[in-house]
This record gives C-alpha cells, structure tokens and sequence, in this order.
C-alpha cells in the first residue's frame, strides 16, 4: 500500500462481517469518499492478481479466500535468493514515507562501515533532499534507542552499542506488524534464517523441562532477536565482551540458547551471544515459580527455575512485592473495585520483575490483545494503566501499552474469577392450579434459572390480579392483557427455549436498567457549557487542553487536572475505539463529577486511532463509585459507528447532540 489510510481500509474492512458504505469508510478514515475509491484502487492493484476486494450497489468487503489465498502465495517457500532479500530491498521506491524511513535506517545499520548518501538516494530512488529529510524525522527514534546517526566525510552511520542496535531493528519490525501478531514465517524470510516453528517447539519443551513457565508471546519476540542476531553475526556486527548482561555460569538457558545460535548462526557465535539470548529468554519468556515469601517455589518446579526464582527473591522481590501490594491497594480504592488479594499480588509480582526487567532493557513483545482489551473491558484496562503509571513512579522506568495490556490481562482474569454479583431478577409465576402443575413447573424453573431469578409471588389463580404485581417480570402458562408489558408466557413444560427466552429476557432487563440509570446520570453530568459542536484542533494534546480549559472556566478541576489527563494520555492511548476517546486524569480531585464533550465529523487522530467524539471525564471523590459504570457504559454506547453517526448528524447544537443520545440510548 502507498498509504496509511489506505492499509487502515483493508484492516477496518477485514474486521467488518458485511458490506461497508464509502461513506461509512470516509467517515472511519477521516477522507472522502473519492479518496476511499483511490485506496480501493491502490489496494486491488497491491494484491493483484488475488480479487480481494469486491465492490458492489452496497458497498465494500473482502473476500476472505482471497485474502488467505494471498497471504499462503507470499508467505509459503520461496526461492533462496528471495529469501536472502533485505527489508531495505524489499521497500526500495516505497511511496509510503514512514515506511522507507524504517527501511532506510535498517539499511544503514546493515553496513559495517559509512554509507554514501548518494548512495542512499540513488538505492531508494529517491533525493539527496528527501534523504535528509527522512533521517530528520527517523533521528528521535535511533535517539531513543540509545544511538546516534552520525555523518562523516566519508559518509552516514549510526552509532552505538550493538544490544541497542539489535532492539532498533527490532523495534523497526514490529512498528510494521499488522494486529500486533509476529509472523515467524515472514521473522525466517526476512532475515535469511532456517524455519522457526520447529525451532519454538524445541525451545518450549525445553523449558518446561527445566520447570519454567513458557509466556509464548514473550518466546515469539525471542525467536525474532535470534534471527536479527543470526542477521548481524552474518553481517559481520558482533557483541563486544562487556556488552552481554552476566549471568551465572551454571545457568541452564545459556547452552539452549548456545544450542538455538548454533542452528541459525553463521559464521559461529562467540559466547556473550549466548549469555545475551539467555538474558533475553529469562526477561522475556522463561517465568519461575512463585514469588510468595511464603512459599518461593511452585511444588512441580525442576531446580533451575527454583534457583532462579530464589536468586531473585534474595534481591529485590520483597521490596517489590510491597510496591506491588501498594498499588493494587491504591488501585481497589481509586475504582471502588475488590482488588487486594494475595494471591492477585503474587502472581502480578512476579510478572511484574520480568517486566521491569524488560522495560529496563528496552524490550517489548507486542500484545495482539491489547486493542480488544482497551475496546471491550476499558475499566480493566484502565485499572492496569493506574498500575502501571504507580510502578513507574517507583522503579522509574516507562511501561509501554503491549506491558499494560498484560498487566490487565492479570487483572481481567482474577476479576473474572470471582463470583457474578448480578442481582436477581424479582419475578412472579403465574400458573393455574391443575393438579399441582404448578409446583413441578416452579421447581423446574427455580432449578434452571436460580442464578438469574428469584420468584417472590405464586398465582394459582385465572384471575390475575395483573396491575398488583409489583416485579420485574412476570412468567406466566395463560396470555396476558396488551397493557401488561412485563409479562413472558412460557409452556407449562418447561422447554430449553424457554429458558433461553427467559434468560434473553432478564439480560435485556439489565441492560435497560443500566442505561436506564447512565442516561440519567450522564443528563446531569453534561451541560451546554462544556459542549463543542465543531472541535477545531489537530491532535489529542490540544483536544485535552480545549476541553480540560472549559472545566478549568467553570470552576470544576483545575490546571493540574488538565495536565494529569495529558500524562494519562502518554501513558497510554484513552481511544478506547475508533469512534470515542475518554481523556481522564488518574486522581478523582474534580469539585464535582462532570463530562465535557466535542464532536468532529472529521475523524481526529488519536493515538493510532481516528475519533468522532471526546468525552473528556472528570470525577469527583464523593462519586468514585459512579466511575467503573459510567467509564463501561459510554464505551459501550459509542461503540455502534451507525449510532454515532446518528448522533453527529444531529450534534450541530447542545440540545441536539441530547437528544440523539437519549435516541440511541432508549433504543
């Protein structure tokens, strides 16, 4: 693809179960219909000969056996002298900027010695001015990386230690990944090395061996090092003798790592190779036992995880399980939500040393949850940026989002552990008596749907006082009056279907309970003050800032609120979708609960997402049980792009824009 956009086309419309309008793409993308054709276009002739775009009367889709049929022809065994095809070649003339930006960084790093720049435009058939141009706005990523490009008479280079060089192509790699998932066909293509998946299997059993539990997203980011490390080892750029993290001799992973180089590497890799791969398995995928004080080992683990857990234990993890404790506690009373748990915080300590570990390193195996995660569970997700917003405080590190996502991953687990605390559904049973039918039925009911039910009124009688039930809902054998809306007729024989209706019934009764109750409250904490109809700003910073300056005016937060969303914000992206972004600081220090709202028809960029709509929150303390239901819930209503839609064609007003939102909410 020549675009950004344009590749954002084919990933909205692979996620998408039916046809999509162009305008629902313009929309999405934040570009005109016109421009959605051109993507289109650009997109046909990029997997061409495969047809995997069909266009029709209703719209856009893809063909998904195309799409595989594409994906099998360019990832299956292709020539030697394919394989051997550097990144850089392979993006030679790319129209997209960003893209032969990367590529031009990973060609300069692949050089032992200064690369001409006319050599550089002449190889990417581009100006010596573009050149310049490109390696500006590549220089604050080599910086971050510990590097610096450097230019010389007798040409450009970038300097530094090779463990950082080594995480820069790495990082280049992944910046390119679609859906965070790292393809080790594509890892073995790329950087000319023997297939990996026999080689990850052989690592797995290995380490479970050994008694280590094996984090496999962490074991895919290792695979992809040891095939950049076989790149550079064969490029004839080596680790220097201090440049591996020490390691006790007797470590176990040191010869698998050994064993793996010695697959994959050539000429041979000398020793720190291995002690390097070694620190990176321990930090990114080999996990010990448990870190308990009390009990410092999982009872099935082998000695060298044992050992392991133990030399760390000696070193840091009691002070670290504090930290840990600490947080989670701060964390339970922030979202009014039942955290501290022992077990919770052994588990999160012990993720958490690794990740330190890796943050500290530089390292991050990317999390193909992580957008899933923010879009379906945002409370969740927002407990773990808390979490790990504290821990950087106290280790002064930077924990990135694939860390976060794995933090609530931890979190969405112990929570989905507890029981549900769904109340009852108060309910009366109606049912003639017939020789004591409706004992039978009433048990066979209690019995299948006591999770969900409770029946607190029997009528045996035809006469049915309809109007005096006071419930929720009303299962009746006999039909009931029009008026009576509450009401769900069942078989006197209780069917699977009617449990099934049943149940439907009750989840919609919820659901119309709890935006019910959201719409109230969201009535209450809006207000035309703290509405903008045409936001006119150009990235999330200034949105914040617009939006946290109408509270600031109103007397509701103050400067320092504003600028605790906009490090929220740094932390980790607040676009929960691609339709709302809710910036929020971490603290609940509003003087009262409030919502400051702006709508843009054109799609603003937020983070990697484009956003119609920005709900900027902030609560207070007295209300901070209000927050996990209302955070949820306004994900959950800006979550339908029809709905939305909906609601900024009629957003030119305040009155307008709560109209439409309480049309979106009744429906």
């Amino acid at each position: 693809m020549s675009t950004e956009r344009a590749k954002s086309l084919v990933a909205y419309l692979a996620q998408a179960d039916d046809w999509v309008t162009a305008s629902e793409l313009a929309h999405t993308l934040g570009v005109t219909t016109r421009s959605v054709r051109n993507y289109a276009t650009e997109m046909r002739d990029h997997y061409a000969p495969f047809e995997v775009l069909i266009r029709g009367p209703l719209g856009y889709r893809i063909n998904r056996v195309a799409l595989q049929a594409h994906h099998e022809a360019t990832s299956g065994n292709l020539s030697p002298e394919s394989t051997a095809i550097s990144r850089a070649g392979i993006d030679r003339g790319s129209e997209r900027p960003a893209h032969r930006q990367r590529a031009i960084v990973e060609w300069i790093l692949g050089n032992t010695s200064p690369v001409d720049p006319h050599e550089i435009a002449a190889h990417f058939f581009i100006s010596e001015s573009t050149l310049e141009a490109d390696l500006r706005r590549q220089r604050p990523v080599v910086a971050r990386a510990g590097l610096t490009p450097t230019r010389r008479a007798n040409g450009i280079s970038i300097e530094g230690h090779e463990p950082n060089k080594r995480r820069l192509l790495a990082t280049l790699y992944l910046e390119d990944l679609d859906n965070n998932v790292i393809d080790l066909t594509d890892v073995a293509r790329t950087y000319g090395v023997p297939p990996l998946g026999p080689i990850k299997t052989a690592v797995i059993d290995r380490l479970e061996s050994y008694g280590y539990r094996v984090n496999e997203f962490g074991l895919s980011s290792v695979l992809l090092s040891l095939a950049i490390i076989a790149s550079r080892i064969r490029t004839g750029h080596f680790l220097a003798p201090g440049d591996a993290e020490p390691l006790d001799e007797d470590d176990q992973l040191i010869p698998l790592a050994a064993a793996l180089l010695e697959q994959v590497a050539t000429p041979p890799a000398r020793a720190e190779e291995a002690r390097h791969l070694a620190r990176l398995m321990h930090t990114q995928v080999a996990r010990g036992g448990s870190v308990s004080p009390e009990d410092d080992a999982e009872e099935h683990a082998d000695p060298p995880a044992r050992a392991a857990t133990r030399r760390r234990s000696a070193e840091s993890l009691s002070v670290l399980r504090t930290q840990v404790a600490a947080a989670v506690e701060l964390a339970s009373h922030h979202y009014a939500i039942a955290l501290t748990d022992d077990e919770l915080v052994t588990r999160l300590t012990d993720h958490v040393a690794n990740m330190l570990d890796r943050m500290r390193d530089q390292l991050s195996s990317p999390n193909p949850m992580t957008r899933s995660l923010k879009t379906h569970y945002p409370v969740v997700y927002d407990v773990a940026v808390f979490l790990a917003t504290e821990l950087s405080r106290v280790n002064g590190v930077r924990v990135d989002e694939n860390e976060i996502a794995f933090l609530a991953l931890h979190i969405g687990s112990f929570l989905a552990q507890r029981p549900s605390r769904t109340q009852r559904v108060r309910c009366a049973f109606v049912c003639p008596d017939y020789y004591s039918m409706h004992r039978f039925l009433r048990e066979r009911i209690e019995e299948e749907l006591a999770d969900i039910i409770e029946v607190v009124t029997v009528v045996t009688r035809t006469d049915v006082a309809w109007a005096h039930l006071e419930v929720d809902l009303i299962l009746s054998t006999i039909p009931a009056p029009t008026s009576v809306h509450n009401v769900l007729q069942i078989q006197p024989f209780l069917t699977e279907e009617d449990a099934e209706r049943i149940r439907a019934r009750v989840s919609r009764f919820h659901r119309t309970k709890r935006r019910a109750a959201l719409k109230e409250r969201l009535l209450r904490y809006l207000s035309p003050e703290l509405f903008t109809a045409h936001l006119d700003v150009s990235d999330e910073s200034e949105a914040i800032t617009h939006l946290g300056g109408l509270m600031v005016e109103q007397g509701i937060i103050d400067d320092s609120y504003v600028q605790g969303a906009l490090d929220r914000e740094r932390m980790s992206s607040t676009a929960f979708n691609d339709l709302i972004a809710i910036p929020h600081a971490l603290t609940m220090t509003a003087r009262r609960t409030a919502i400051a709202i702006a709508v843009t028809k054109t799609a603003l960029p937020w983070g990697s997402s484009r956003v119609h709509v920005i709900a900027f929150i902030a609560f207070a303390e007295s209300e901070r049980n209000e927050f996990q239901s209302v955070f949820d819930q306004l994900v959950k209503v800006f979550s339908s792009r029809e709905d939305v839609q909906h609601i900024l064609r009629s957003s030119a007003t305040f009155d307008g824009f709560i109209d439409a939102l309480a049309r979106v909410m009744d429906a």
